[in-house]
C-alpha cells in the first residue's frame, strides 16, 4: 500500500509508456496524483522535459527531451535520472544523475514470467498503428507473431512482450521493455513518431546499444524480420539495478526533502500572461 502521495507530471495519453510513471511509483510504495508541471514535485517518464518550466524545483526521474535542438535549463531542480546522455548533455551535465528510462524496471512489474509463446512480438507506436506489412505478417503467422497494443496497461504490455522471443517496435518503450527483459529486438522506423529518432538514440546510448532504425517494407518474411533482430544490451540490466536502488530510496528521500513547488499559482499565471503576450505579438 502507498505510504504517501505526491504530485507528479507525465504526459497523459492512451499509451502504456506514458502510464509507467504512475504504475512504477505505486509499485515502489508511493501514491501519485497527476499534476501540471508548475504544481508537481516530480517529473516522470517520457519525452516531456520541453514542457517543464525553468523554475521547476522538484525531482526529475528518468525523463528526456524530444528534440535534438532542445535545451533543458532547470537550475533549481534535482535531476536524479534522465533517459540518456544526449538529454544529460542538453541539461548541463548535472552531477550525480543516472542514465536510464524507468521503463528499464519492467521486470519489477512482472508478477510471473510468462511462457514464451511467440517467435515475434510487434509493438507499434500509437501513431504507427496502420502499418499494413506487419498486420499481414501477423495474419499469415497467427501462432508465431503477436501484435501488441500499446493502449493496454503497462502490466499487460510488459507481460505480452515477455511472451515473445523477439520484438520489433516503433514505440520507444517497446524497445526499452525488450532491453529490460533481455529480448532481442529491432527498431522499426516510423516518420509519424515525433522527434526524428532523438529519443531512440538517447536510450540506445544509455544502454550502449548500436541499434539503428530499420525500414521494414512489405510484404515481409518472418525469417527475414527475425534475422534483423539485435542482441539485448547487457548495460540495460546494470542501469535497471541502479534505477531500482534509486526507486527504493525515493519514498524516504521525498519525506526528508519533499521539494514542494513554490508559489505555483503565481508562476503559472505569469507564464500564461507571457504566453498570451507572445501570441499577440506574433499575430
Amino acid at each position: 500500500m502507498p505510504t504517501s502521495t505526491i504530485n507528479a507530471f507525465w504526459w497523459r495519453a492512451e499509451n502504456f509508456g506514458d502510464c509507467l510513471t504512475e504504475t512504477l511509483l505505486n509499485h515502489y510504495g508511493l501514491g501519485v496524483q497527476h499534476a501540471h508541471p508548475y504544481f508537481a514535485q516530480l517529473i516522470g517518464v517520457g519525452s516531456i522535459l520541453e514542457r517543464v518550466p525553468q523554475g521547476f524545483a522538484g525531482y526529475v526521474l528518468g525523463a528526456g527531451l524530444l528534440h535534438e535542438h532542445s535545451r533543458c535549463e532547470l537550475p533549481e531542480a534535482k535531476l536524479l535520472a534522465v533517459r540518456g546522455p544526449l538529454t544529460w548533455e542538453r541539461a548541463g551535465r548535472p552531477q550525480g544523475c543516472l542514465f536510464g528510462d524507468p521503463g528499464l524496471l519492467a521486470r519489477q512489474l512482472l508478477q510471473q514470467a510468462p511462457k514464451k509463446r511467440y517467435k515475434l512480438g510487434v509493438v507499434l507506436h500509437y501513431a504507427d498503428q496502420q502499418t499494413a506489412a506487419f498486420q499481414e505478417l501477423a495474419a499469415a503467422h497467427p501462432s508465431d507473431v503477436l501484435l501488441i497494443d500499446v493502449r493496454r496497461s503497462p502490466a499487460d504490455v510488459i507481460h505480452a512482450i515477455d511472451s515473445c522471443d523477439g520484438i520489433v517496435s516503433s514505440s520507444l518503450h517497446g524497445l526499452i521493455v525488450a532491453d529490460a527483459l533481455q529480448i532481442p529486438c529491432a527498431w522499426k522506423s516510423a516518420g509519424e513518431v515525433l522527434g526524428h529518432g532523438f529519443k531512440f538514440a538517447d536510450h540506445a546510448q544509455a544502454v550502449k546499444s548500436p541499434r539503428k532504425p530499420l525500414d521494414f517494407r512489405g510484404p515481409l518474411s518472418l525469417v527475414t524480420v527475425l534475422s534483423q533482430l539485435t542482441p539485448p544490451p547487457p548495460q540495460a540490466v546494470s542501469a535497471a539495478a541502479e534505477l531500482h536502488d534509486l526507486m527504493r530510496s525515493l519514498p524516504q528521500r521525498l519525506q526528508a526533502e519533499p521539494r514542494l513547488p513554490r508559489l505555483p499559482w503565481l508562476r503559472y499565471s505569469v507564464a500564461k500572461v507571457q504566453r498570451l503576450l507572445r501570441l499577440k505579438r506574433a499575430a
